[in-house]
Order: C-alpha cells, then structure tokens, then sequence
C-alpha cells in the first residue's frame, strides 16, 4: 500500500500521536505499511498526525527519523518516567520493552505521554497497540478539552 502525505490540515481533526516502538534497524516501508493499515483501522488520514512518539534510546533509529519526515511531523523522544507516569493507561505490559528498555511499553505509553504534553487534558488511546513483525504501533487522541 502507498500513501502519499496529506497535509490539508483544514481537515485534520481530531490530532493524533502514533506511538512507536521498534526493533533495531526496522524498514522504514514496514513502518509505512503499519502506520497506513492503523490510521485506515480508526478512519483518520496522514493529515491528522501531529507527532510520532519513542522511548529516548530510539533517537538515532534511521525508519522512525525518516517516518517522521515522511509525515512532516516532530518525532518526540520521551524518558522513561514519562512513560511510566502513563502505566496505567496502557492496554498490556510488554516484557520485551520491559527487557530491553526498562519499561512496559513503549508504543500506548509513547502516544499517551506525548499527546498528554501537546494536548489541553488528559488523551485517550484511539488504538491499542498493533504489531508487525519488527514494530509496535499505537495512536492516541490529542486532548483539546481543557
């Protein structure tokens, strides 16, 4: 499946973060496809995305730097604490992010904290964590109530 960017933001409601998380050295057409078929899961376009969201480590990771160019938006990398403070929002704990990274998730928790910063309240997670086979990826609604 190819997409191209829409970036009408005239259209673009409600603002979304996809939370990502992912193996070393993940391509970035599976990063693509996982982010096309979740946005297609809960009715939203390209154009809704106002932020992809990781755990710190994942700063130098070539596919989440170019996804985020991609989309034309800011990849926001977050520190632990920041995804712990969403624990109990999540869906599940994962015992491989638990392993490698020291927390228990990485994609729910990633979109939670970094719509909670953009966002006037509390967000919400429009889709639970998806899996491909080298990614996790789930999307959560920027609050705009105060």
């Amino acid at each position: 499946m190819t997409l191209m960017p829409v970036h009408d933001t005239s259209l673009a409601t409600p603002s979304v973060v996809i939370g990502i998380g992912c193996r070393r050295n993940c391509p970035l057409a599976e990063l693509i496809e996982l982010v096309a078929a979740a946005l297609q899961e809960v009715d939203l376009s390209l154009a809704c995305v106002r932020a992809v969201a990781t755990h710190h480590q994942k700063c130098d990771e070539p596919a989440l730097n170019e996804l985020a160019a991609w989309l034309q938006c800011e990849l926001v990398l977050l520190e632990p604490a920041a995804l712990e403070a969403t624990s109990a929002r999540v869906s599940g704990i994962s015992l491989a992010a638990q392993h490698a990274l020291g927390v228990g998730s990485v994609a729910e928790a990633s979109a939670l904290a970094c719509a909670d910063g953009l966002g006037r309240g509390r967000s919400t997670l429009r889709l639970t964590k998806r899996k491909s086979a080298n990614a996790t990826l789930a999307i959560a609604t920027v609050s705009e109530d105060a």
